[in-house]
């Protein structure tokens, strides 16, 4: 029997499109936040050695991971030797879940645990071999079903689902390099993320770094990361320990190819910086460093935002204030080297903005009238050694440039402001040390002074825990962020924190 061309062609496509209508069964495809955690023992014994150190309830910090990582109240019935993952999709009922049990009974008496604002789930009754969820939605009722099938429980919209998802979860390979916990985000999941454990950010101190330019515009960054966010692939959060047993957190971002973002991706070059070594002192709590190529985008993102600030400014927004704000967008393509420092030396906090700048006169300037806009006040001219600088007065903020550099220092109650800027000034014209290895981006934080951690009763100074932080290209349009946090550290600082503040 001799078969067609024609014919093979049609099997080919039948082929084809029966294939591809099995890979769009998969949950999975669906998801643009996926949580897996391959190892649970490391979340356990991570957690322990946070809470002893935190002097805070083991069960309770247990509680928590097991309610964030496998929407459980405890660990009970779960097998924390073999992987899971928890994914979020569009629509209702957007929760996917495979979690590998060792006791089916457990498992179920403590599943069903959610977010802190979310309604309760809760179980319902049993049908077609599946345990039956449901949460109240103000826009009507969603329905989850729960599989337990080869000692892995699959949760999804209807029992079809459960399957399919068993079918592509099937036996998970085991990568020992793989970080024990992974967050991934895709599609809207970049955009707008709702990431598991959010609230958690909401009990740690304020961030140590301010500035009234973007608190007096609230949608500005918010603008910048949705300017962004649509040229990104994928985003991959992860959590593993090192060989000194600190905590590395990384960040992996992958840029959609021939995206802009792609682009500037590539045409950034990774350097050694001195300003790090020039604006470092025995009171700093946190300095960043760094040299971006900007590429115009940059400018062209700044002068969409105008509007914005042109709301924001109200009627101080003259022409005056228009030129600075576009001067300071295309000035800003230019700049070199760029820092910004906390120092808390004394009472109250000195915030130092410094960039390397040819025209650095003419940046000092515009960002002075651009400030003194926004916030409602005219800079002021005044000298600071033999220079002539702009002050805010009410604002406590000193612009002043030198030949290479653009200062500004925001006083927050130290009353030294003037002084502090000439002396960064005149510590820029210094030899500085390089940074230890090549980065885009560098970060610095004594976490103790950041969050100006007071002495207890007994009067005792608490240790600095250091953190530090690098970007650097990891590949063609790929950027990758690593921080090393000492978690030991950490939780004995905020568990001394936490007793201050309530006065134990």
């Amino acid at each position: 029997m001799v078969v067609s061309p024609r014919i093979l062609c049609l099997c080919f496509c039948l082929a084809a499109l029966a294939a591809g209508e099995a890979a769009s069964a998969n949950p999975l495809d669906q998801a643009e936040v996926i949580l897996r955690v391959r190892d649970g023992r490391w979340v356990d014994r991570e957690a322990t050695r946070f809470a002893a150190a935190y002097g805070g309830d083991l069960a309770a910090v247990r509680g928590e991971l097991a309610r964030v990582l496998y929407r459980a109240s405890s660990f009970d019935g779960i097998d924390l030797g073999r992987p899971a993952l928890l994914a979020w999709r569009p629509g209702k009922a957007p929760l996917l879940a495979a979690i590998p049990v060792t006791d089916r009974g457990k498992f179920l008496g403590a599943f069903g645990m959610v977010e802190r604002d979310e309604p309760p789930m809760v179980r319902t009754g049993e049908r077609d071999g599946t345990v039956i969820y449901r949460q109240n939605q103000p826009g009507g009722e969603w329905e989850y079903r729960l599989l337990v099938a080869g000692n892995i429980a699959f949760l999804a919209r209807t029992a079809e689902e459960c399957r399919r998802l068993a079918v592509a979860v099937g036996t998970p390979a085991v990568d020992p390099f793989a970080p024990p916990v992974e967050l991934s985000l895709r599609g809207d999941g970049v955009k707008a993320p709702r990431l598991p454990g959010a609230d958690w950010f909401a009990a740690l101190p304020s961030a140590p770094l301010v500035a009234d330019e973007f608190t007096t515009v609230p949608g500005l960054l918010p603008g910048a990361w949705a300017a962004i966010a649509g040229q990104v692939a994928a985003l991959s959060l992860t959590a593993q320990s090192d060989a000194q047993g600190r905590m590395v957190l990384g960040a992996r971002l992958a840029a959609k190819p021939d995206s802009v973002l792609a682009a500037w991706i590539g045409a950034q070059r990774p350097g050694t910086e001195r300003l790090a070594g020039q604006l470092r002192r025995p009171g700093t709590a946190v300095l960043v460093t760094g040299r971006l190529a900007f590429q115009g985008q940059l400018e062209r993102w700044a002068f969409d935002q105008a509007e914005m600030l042109r709301a924001a400014a109200g009627v101080r927004w003259t022409d005056a204030a228009d030129g600075a704000f576009r001067s300071l967008c295309t000035l800003i393509e230019r700049t070199g080297a760029f820092a910004v420092a906390l120092e808390r030396s004394g009472p109250g906090t000195l915030q130092q903005w410094v960039v390397e700048h040819p025209r650095a006169i003419e940046v000092v300037q515009s960002v002075a009238v651009l400030a003194g806009a926004l916030r409602g006040e005219d800079p002021q001219i005044v000298k600071l050694g033999e220079r002539s600088a702009f002050s805010l007065v009410n604002g406590g903020s000193f612009c002043i440039a030198g030949d290479r550099h653009a200062v500004r220092v925001d006083d927050l109650g130290t009353k030294r402001g003037a002084a502090a800027a000439a002396e960064v000034l005149a510590r820029l014209d210094e030899p500085g040390s390089l940074d230890a290895a090549p980065s885009l981006l560098a970060l610095w934080v004594d976490v103790t002074q950041a969050w100006n951690v007071p002495p207890p009763a007994d009067g005792v100074a608490a240790e600095p825990v250091f953190v530090f932080g690098v970007l650097r290209q990891s590949g063609p349009g790929q950027l990758m962020c690593t921080a090393e946090v000492p978690l030991a550290a950490l939780g004995k600082l905020l568990g001394r924190l936490n007793k201050t503040t309530r006065n134990d």
